[in-house]
Parts: C-alpha cells; sequence; structure tokens
C-alpha cells in the first residue's frame, strides 16, 4: 500500500530505537494497540520488516530451492 500523502515517511538513516511508536503507529496508519496485538517490540516489527524484504528479494530472483528461499531459512543463511 503506498503511504499516504499526510502519512509521515520512515527513514532508515534514523534507526528502529530512535524511531517513535508514534510515529510508527502513524505511518502504519493503525492504534497503538493494534500495532502491539502484532508487534509486542520494535525487534519483532523490524524482523517482520527484514523478512518481507527477504521474502521479495528471493521472490525476485527465482531461488526457490535453496535453504535461503524462507525467510528464516534467509535469516539462518545471513547469520553464518
Amino acid at each position: 500500500m503506498p503511504a499516504s500523502s499526510n502519512r509521515p515517511q520512515i527513514s532508515p538513516a534514523q534507526g528502529v530505537h530512535a524511531t517513535k511508536n508514534e510515529k510508527l503507529r502513524r505511518a502504519a496508519g493503525v492504534s497503538g494497540s493494534r500495532l502491539n496485538d502484532y508487534f509486542p517490540n520494535k525487534d519483532s516489527l523490524a524482523l517482520a520488516v527484514i523478512a518481507g524484504q527477504a521474502e521479495r528479494v528471493l521472490a525476485f530472483t527465482g531461488v526457490s530451492d535453496s535453504p535461503a528461499s524462507t525467510a528464516s531459512g534467509f535469516g539462518e543463511w545471513a547469520a553464518c
């Protein structure tokens, strides 16, 4: 979903822990309690974003028979 022009943009340069929860909530367009239902802390949110991006990269490259072809497999591969 494209970001609405009235929603704040999240800058990767700012870093996960420097970004306030209120800004994350407004950027996502959800209530604070809804955000916390899915992501109890910023680390879980960051990991979900990384997993989603890894899945996009793997889908784009067409890699499907590698142990790194899933988000969890990619994480294990990247940790090596």
